[in-house]
């Protein structure tokens, strides 16, 4: 895997591992490689990679391969990194695909060295490819439900229904791995409110099993996903930057 670690000019207080979505580890317009070297300079030492398959990491022609083999490499590219950061506590900072990296890394974390100190999820991808039965129904059937409610349904709980259970159904895996971490460590999920994935956070917020260390923190009339425009990598920049400093004061003071 290519991957490169950004270091603090003095001892690091933290370590940081920054997880992409389908892209390189620089981000669009290096927004990720940014993000880095200002964690650095509030004296983390951070860890960007190239997941199989892209950027700098060794050719993968199999899509399928290179994504299966994403998982156990940056577990893989973790323990190094931890050994490398003399047993520091480590964030994860995951956003898109890299969400959902995050969280299975969690999961493998969970008891062991390095010990996770907070989760920060950007636009969090966190749904499963629909099955057959529901890709046929969003083509069959989306449409006019879409049509109707905007006609006669649109607060109605039967729309809702109908999005939730067959044209858009929650992944129940994915509320798992989120209750998971949050036993773990706290965990901070970051949205525009016309992102897809601001749904599936709140839900995740309102339910027991995160028991309280679930924060969803909303930038209203956005989309983050993907952070395309200049403006709204300035916005993700910042309140990444403004989490991830909360969460690095917190450890100096303990």
């Amino acid at each position: 895997m290519g991957g490169i670690v950004t270091e603090p000019r003095s001892a690091a207080t933290a370590a940081v591992l920054v997880l992409q979505g389908a892209e390189t580890r620089s981000g669009t317009n290096r927004i990720w490689a940014q993000l880095a070297r200002t964690l650095a300079d509030l004296g983390a030492v951070v860890l960007r990679l190239d997941y199989p398959g892209r950027g700098d990491s060794d050719p993968q022609p199999d899509v399928r391969a290179a994504y299966a083999a994403t998982r156990p490499s940056v577990r893989e590219a973790v323990a190094w990194f931890g050994e490398r950061a003399g047993g520091l506590e480590l964030m994860l900072i995951g956003t898109c695909y890299g969400g959902r990296v995050a969280l299975d890394l969690a999961a493998d974390l969970a008891g062991e060295k390095p010990r996770l100190r907070a989760v920060g999820l950007v636009t969090p991808h966190l749904r499963t490819p629909p099955s057959t039965v529901a890709r046929a129904a969003q083509v069959v059937f989306g449409p006019s439900v879409r049509a109707v409610r905007k006609v006669a349904l649109r607060s109605s709980r039967t729309y809702t229904s109908i999005r939730d259970r067959v044209l858009s159904p929650r992944d129940p895996a994915a509320e798992r791995m989120v209750a998971a971490a949050a036993q773990s460590a706290p965990v901070w999920i970051l949205v525009g409110d016309q992102d897809a994935a601001a749904r599936e956070a709140f839900w995740f917020a309102s339910q027991r099993s995160v028991n309280g260390r679930l924060s969803v923190e909303t930038v209203p009339s956005t989309r983050l996903h993907a952070a395309g425009e200049p403006m709204v990598r300035e916005e993700v920049l910042a309140r990444v930057v403004s989490w991830a400093r909360q969460q690095l004061d917190e450890r100096t003071r303990v």
